[in-house]
């Protein structure tokens, strides 16, 4: 732990000697080849004289830089010697590896590393280089003044093995984020600390807990720097490639997503980045087609907006490198060698001097940051020198005083020098004593070798006698071994006569316990045997009732389901009657909103997947246009339409669809689907969400739309973008659409393809939804050759939030539309008749192949022109020309077509009649059947997640409303009526205007109001032409004081259509003029509904009076507008 408590002085002060500042290169762009120098060995070892290997190649490493331009890199990829730890300096342009000791952490790429303070570098993680090899998860910092690896051990929970994520340090603290766990695919998005402080006591981890419920998704492989006291985040790889920007406040701990302006870089991964002043620069990557980018951006933190960097193209895609801000210089380090060219070895140089971006950084400011850079090198430097100063200093005094011990030291020899002298004479004196000492012991030795041969001699003839000796013994003790056996057998013999009649004593006693033993066993055998059978009888009738009881269960589970089901299946009938009952009621349920009209909006899209719970396609439609306005005036959306695990590129779309989107391919629940991402304008995220659902209420209806000939829609989804779009699902015709499909396969027959549409148009129209935008462009081709509609009603969608729709709006369909709505000073909503003008359109198209008109009138003023000069056609688009020529297999469709182009909208085929038409001709159809196909739309359909709908809930609030409505019946039962009022039309004062100009020959609107009094209150009404609004205008008479009501209808609704008015009346007024009637009622601003009648050119206007006491209605008032 010795090493451990150097670590804070120097990770939290500066130690370092910087070096000088690297000489500038003139323009934005510049590169160098660092010189190659020997190895740096550490103090006490030898020095190599053989120059370090190249730095590079490598990609996927990681960089550590100090204050002074000194820059360190290890591992990565590509590289021959991955172990090996580098130093860059910038101010040489040199390179050169450091000889290190202590706890190596390995070769790894893809690993987190930092600097910490000036004389430190924090490195974790990563993957090993090598197959087969592991990585210790360990953090190591390693010591730029000691040359010396340290893994730090930790106590508690750590962040484990990980590879792809990023390190930064704020203040005294580690931050790390992301990576790729290395025990399995998933990706992390946890956010840890290392505090440096508590190195010296006990070393931990912290898994930082955020203050928000919002943070990032997973991910690796992405920018991550710090700004002051925030961590800034950006792009990387989760299930994508993302593009998204988080910011995490470190004295907040709260993670938020950075809503940028700007250039937005795309998704990308493996980019580089780096921090000058406050401008996060993000630089090249890996695309979303797995492509290196060369494309620079910068983040202006402060401001929130991306800048793309101008001038950037002239350097290769780069992806897998690194990079590093020294001065105002961004010095960029390897990457994957196959993009790099010849400048593999080359560290390229972007000087933001040269950027020609006064929003980014100013001029002033980078002469600040340069010269703040030169002041720290030179004061550094200037400390640097002072120090070894000093060093010299106190190595001056050690030498003195190692010189003044060596004197002191040779003292002391010289007068041991002269002790030992002494001593040697002494010795000399003392070993010639003992050399004769030695003659006299040579003697006695000789002497006593002489004694021992006698006594030798004399042992043997000893040793002769004792084998004598001890032979007798061994018989004497034989002798007396055997009278001792021989009394022993005598004593056995005695007692073994004894025991004899013991044992068979003994035996008769076992042989009596053994019959005894034998008959209990006997017993005991049958009494287990009459066990067994009990058992047997006892299982059986467990197992009898055992499925008895599961018998019970199951009919008891089957019962409860038919209860549960014949209890939903009945609230089901109650809420659709109560719901059918009156249109007031259907309307007053239009005004629920939250959880009321998520809850009624669910159980709608229920009852219209569910054929059976309706009657007949009056009442469909009738909860079609309920669920409509609910999900306008809500703005909910159902859940059951909302799709999930869509898996699309948005990066990469198929073909545009003008100014409204894009047409990308995805994939769904295993099947090609199409999708079609509608821009909705830039804004919030909660902008854009609200946008969705109030556009999202006809793409409701439309997945709905369930017919063989209409393309269905899958749902819709909202993208995760920084500015999402609108994702309409439909499946994938790989066939494409009708007009390529004919240009691909000429000898198709035409009459089976136009049937499918006009049996699709008549389908729509009998659900009273108008194409508005019919063409050959789109009608698709399936795979079993079948024409289906696709795009209807989505031009609503497209135009909602746009602002009006004028011609100029929908120039690219100006040669499908009718005359009748080119004509009008502004575009007039497509109806079932201009539909059929289309239809006839598509039918040219079929036949010829061409565009209608578009050969003749190159501008839509010509086209208008043409129109108003009457009866031009795409058959015949010139007056008095001859028609085109069309293959004389067409007949049938020519004669079709021309009735489709008549300019009396009225005297036009319908729908149905065109189809009747194309099924008589009875034409040949081998095409294979499209069941499997519709059978894989319903499966795909079928897998929509389940609503379960809360029927407690939903129940009392349409009785709630039902109730009231029974109320306000039996209120108007209570009052006495007044006699039956007369309607009388008010005929048009002025002639019909001539049928040549469709401007003026647009039909008049006259509106008649009954003329209804009560209490002495009397409605009128005026009589107003149809233009931009319809305006009903009446007012309230009392005693001379009235007030006006009136209702604006904007006319780009269809009038056909059940539609919503409300009265703007200024409560004040009216209930000062009622009250000096002294009347007790107050007319209030309550909605009302316009419901179309029978006839196509009546409709009725209903509105109440209310009792200001009792809130009850008093009086039911309508009013009838007619075309005349």
């Amino acid at each position: 732990m010795s090493d451990l408590t150097d670590f804070p002085d120097l990770v939290l002060s500066e130690s370092q000697g910087p070096s000088e500042p690297s000489a500038s290169s003139p323009g934005l762009w510049s590169y160098r080849r660092p010189a190659v120098l020997p190895p740096s060995s550490v103090l006490g070892s030898s020095t190599s004289s053989e120059v370090s290997p190249p730095p590079f190649p490598r990609c996927r490493f990681g960089l550590a830089t100090t204050k002074n331009g000194d820059v360190y890199f290890c591992g990565g990829l590509k590289h021959g010697r991955p172990g090996l730890l580098y130093k860059y300096s910038a101010k040489d342009n040199t390179a050169t590896v450091l000889q290190c000791s202590g706890d190596d952490p390995g070769p790894r790429y893809a690993y987190a590393v930092t600097m910490v303070g000036s004389s430190a570098i924090a490195l974790h993680g990563g993957f090993p280089c090598k197959n087969g090899d592991a990585v210790d998860p360990s953090l190591f910092l390693f010591n730029l003044v000691s040359r010396k690896w340290l893994k730090i051990p930790v106590a508690g929970s750590a962040p484990g093995s990980r590879q792809g994520h990023s390190m930064v340090v704020v203040g005294t603290t580690i931050f790390m984020f992301g990576g790729q766990s290395l025990q399995g695919p998933e990706r992390l998005n946890e956010l840890w600390a290392f505090d440096l402080k508590t190195i010296r006591t006990r070393p931990r981890w912290e898994l930082v807990t955020p203050s928000s419920t919002e943070k990032p998704p997973p991910r690796d492989e992405f920018v991550f720097v710090s700004h002051q006291n925030q961590l800034i985040l950006f792009g990387g790889n989760g299930n994508m490639r993302l593009s998204d920007t988080w910011a995490f406040n470190t004295n907040t701990r709260k993670w938020s997503q950075l809503q940028c302006m700007g250039d937005i870089p795309s998704p990308r991964n493996r980019t580089a980045g780096a921090m000058l002043d406050d401008v996060m620069y993000a630089i090249g990557g890996c695309s979303d087609s797995e492509d290196a980018l060369k494309d620079v951006f910068a983040l202006k933190i402060r401001e929130r907006r991306w800048f793309r960097v101008e001038g950037t193209g002239k350097v290769e895609p780069r992806r897998g490198h690194a990079a590093a801000c020294i001065g105002t210089k961004i010095f960029i380090f390897g990457g994957e060698s196959s993009y790099l060219g010849g400048n593999k070895a080359m560290v390229a140089v972007l000087d933001a001097k040269y950027i020609n971006n006064r929003e980014l950084h100013t001029p002033e400011r980078l002469m600040e940051l340069a010269a703040e850079f030169d002041m720290r090198v030179l004061s550094e430097a200037n400390w640097g020198n002072s120090r070894r100063l000093a060093d010299l200093e106190g190595v001056k005094g050690k030498l003195e005083k190692r010189l003044a011990e060596l004197d002191r030291r040779k003292g002391e020899l010289e007068k041991r020098l002269v002790e030992f002298e002494r001593g040697r004479g002494e010795m000399m004196r003392e070993n010639s004593e003992l050399k004769t000492r030695l003659g006299e012991f040579e003697r006695v030795r000789r002497e006593m070798i002489r004694g021992s041969s006698v006594l030798e001699k004399r042992l043997v003839e000893l040793e002769g006698g004792e084998g004598k000796l001890e032979k007798r013994l061994a018989e004497l003790e034989r002798g007396k071994e055997t009278m001792r056996e021989n009394s022993e057998l005598k004593a056995g013999l005695a007692e073994l006569d004894g025991g004899e009649g013991r044992l068979e004593k003994r035996l008769a006693e076992l042989e009596r316990s053994k019959g005894e033993t034998m008959r209990e066993n006997l017993g005991l055998k049958a009494r287990l045997a009459e066990l067994e059978g009990g058992k047997r009888e006892l299982e059986k009738g467990l197992a009898e009732l055992q499925r008895g009881k599961e018998e019970m269960m199951r009919e008891f589970k089957t019962r409860l389901a038919e209860l549960e089901e014949d209890s939903r299946q009945a609230k089901r009938r109650e809420l659709i009657a109560l719901i059918l009952k009156s249109t007031s009621k259907a309307n007053s349920l239009a005004n629920l909103q939250g959880k009321d009209a998520q809850i009624l909006a669910d159980f709608l899209t229920e009852v219209l997947e569910n054929q059976e719970l309706l009657q007949s396609d009056t009442e469909r439609q009738r909860i079609l246009y309920l669920l409509r306005k609910i999900l306008r005036s809500a703005q909910v959306f159902p859940k059951r339409s909302q799709l999930y695990g869509v898996k699309c590129n948005l990066a990469d779309p198929i073909s545009d669809i003008g100014g409204y989107g894009s047409i990308y391919k995805g994939s769904l629940e295993g099947q090609t689907v199409c999708v079609k991402a509608v821009r909705i304008g830039a804004g919030s995220d909660s902008a854009a969400r609200q946008v969705m659902r109030a556009q999202t209420g006809e793409l409701a209806l439309l997945a709905h739309v369930s017919h063989s000939n209409v393309i269905p829609l899958y749902g819709a989804y909202l993208s995760d973008e920084p500015n999402p779009r609108i994702c309409i699902v439909s499946p994938w015709m790989k066939n494409g659409d009708l007009a390529n499909y004919l240009k691909k396969f000429p000898d198709t027959p035409r009459i089976p393809l136009m049937s499918d549409v006009a049996a699709g148009l008549r389908f729509l129209h009998d659900m009273g939804i108008v194409h508005g935008d019919l063409k050959a462009r789109n009608v698709l081709v399936s795979g079993s050759r079948r024409a289906m509609l696709a795009d209807f009603a989505v031009s609503t969608v497209f135009n909602t939030g746009l602002g009006t729709t004028t011609i100029g709006d929908i120039t690219g369909t100006t040669y499908w539309m009718a005359p009748e709505r080119l004509l009008a000073e502004e575009v007039p909503p497509p109806t079932p008749a201009s539909d059929m003008w289309g239809f006839g359109c598509t039918c040219f198209e079929a036949m010829t192949g061409q565009t209608p008109f578009a050969g003749y009138y190159k501008s839509l003023r010509q086209l208008i022109q043409a129109f108003v000069r009457g009866h031009a056609t795409p058959l015949r688009p010139e007056q008095n020309s001859a028609p085109i020529v069309v293959d004389g297999a067409s007949g049938p469709l020519v004669a079709l077509a021309e009735r489709c182009w008549n300019y009396e909208p009225s005297e036009r085929p319908t729908a149905a009649d065109a189809l009747q038409s194309l099924t008589e001709l009875d034409a040949e159809d081998n095409r294979p059947s499209m069941d499997e196909e519709l059978a894989m739309f319903e499966a795909v359909k079928g897998k929509r997640p389940e609503v379960k709908i809360d029927y407690r809930h939903l129940l009392p609030v349409v009785r709630r409303h039902d109730t009231n409505l029974l109320r306000t019946s039996q209120s108007l039962a209570n009052i006495a009526q007044p006699a039956p009022v007369k309607a009388v039309a008010i005929k048009p004062t002025a002639a019909k205007p001539p049928k040549a100009s469709f401007t003026d020959a647009v039909k008049s609107l006259r509106i008649m109001m009954a003329q209804l009094t009560y209490g002495g209150i009397s409605l009128a009404t005026s009589t107003v032409p149809v233009a931009d609004n319809i305006s009903i205008v009446s007012k309230c008479f009392s005693k001379g004081t009235g007030t006006t009501v009136s209702a604006h209808i904007p006319r780009s609704r269809s009038y056909l259509k059940i539609l919503d008015v409300l009265f703007p009346i200024s409560v004040n007024e009216t209930t000062k003029a009622l009250a000096d009637s002294g009347l007790p009622i107050n007319l209030a601003a309550k909605p009302c509904v316009m419901q179309n009648s029978n006839a196509l050119d009546t409709a009725t206007i209903w509105f109440d009076v209310w009792d200001s006491q009792s809130g009850a209605a008093v009086k039911n008032l309508q009013c009838q507008f007619i075309a005349i």
